[in-house]
């Protein structure tokens, strides 16, 4: 279940993370089909390259703790971690465990000679935590009829914020985390978009 801001209920809607975005699925509520579809709008200049940082100093071998003189809020637990200077000192899959405003925690330690202070790291996979400048998520809901034709009901950019009317149904989407290789690709990146409905 998943509470709106106004404390209206929702039933979680059968978003599948792991097929990449866009993607549609099917449901069907009261006896009306509906078809839900969701893409997320990234113009292409903003992917950009992957996100790195410059370490301000050393994380010694058997330290998970890297430090920088600040860590952007992009910079988000399930990405990956590479040393783009020195390849070996971070073990391969290492991830984003946690950050704080000059920190990011490792989910395993350096190993080797360590990181060293100038080290650039950069982070794969970038997750982008929408609405965020131009990008954002966008939700469409068609009825279909049982005559083959299909009724727009709903169509806009949605902010977690919101509660949103689409004809008899109640729609939130409270968390939308999408991740940069989830664009077009399926897998399990991290990508968390979430969303709930409810019939009026």
């Amino acid at each position: 279940m998943i509470t709106g801001a106004s404390g209206r209920i929702y039933d979680p809607l059968p978003i599948d993370n792991a097929a990449g975005f866009p993607q549609r699925f099917p449901l069907l509520l009261n006896g009306v089909r509906y078809e839900f579809s969701l893409y997320a709008n990234v113009p292409e200049p903003l992917l950009g390259p992957n996100p790195s940082l410059t370490t301000i100093g050393p994380t010694a071998a058997a330290n998970a703790t890297l430090r920088f003189a600040a860590v952007p809020g992009t910079i988000l637990p399930g990405m990956l971690i590479v040393d783009v200077t020195t390849g070996t000192v971070i073990p391969m899959g290492t991830t984003v465990v946690s950050t704080t405003a000059a920190t990011v925690v490792m989910s395993q330690n350096a190993t080797g000679a360590g990181v060293g202070s100038g080290d650039k790291i950069e982070f794969n996979n970038e997750l982008m935590a929408l609405p965020d400048g131009q990008r954002f998520l966008v939700v469409r809901v068609d009825v279909l009829g049982t005559d083959g034709t299909q009724q727009t009901i709903f169509l806009r950019k949605v902010v977690p914020s919101v509660e949103y009317r689409a004809g008899g149904l109640m729609l939130t989407f409270p968390k939308q985390i999408v991740a940069r290789r989830n664009l077009n690709n399926p897998g399990n990146l991290g990508s968390n978009v979430i969303g709930g409905v409810t019939l009026l």
